[in-house]
């Protein structure tokens, strides 16, 4: 798989993980949740403080949204 360029000439990835990191200690004390939005490029949004419980917020979702609650990942498992 290639990687994706992004600004200045830099792997998409690594600037995505690298501002993730910089998130997580932005915020310390409070975990980072990151969800991929899949396609070709490294399209990540992400969640800080406690990650909600998934099942309760995708039921209080409209139907249509509800797909989206689901595939979030901490940014430090361990955490």
């Amino acid at each position: 798989m290639e990687a994706e360029v992004g600004q200045n000439g830099r792997d998409g990835r690594i600037t995505m993980e690298e501002t993730l990191v910089a998130l997580a200690m932005a915020f310390s004390g409070n975990k980072v949740c990151r969800k991929n939005l899949g396609g070709s490029g490294n399209n990540t949004i992400a969640l800080t403080g406690p990650t909600p419980d998934l099942d309760v917020w995708k039921q209080a979702l409209p139907e249509c949204l509800r797909e989206g609650a689901t595939g979030w990942v901490p940014v430090f498992p361990d955490s």
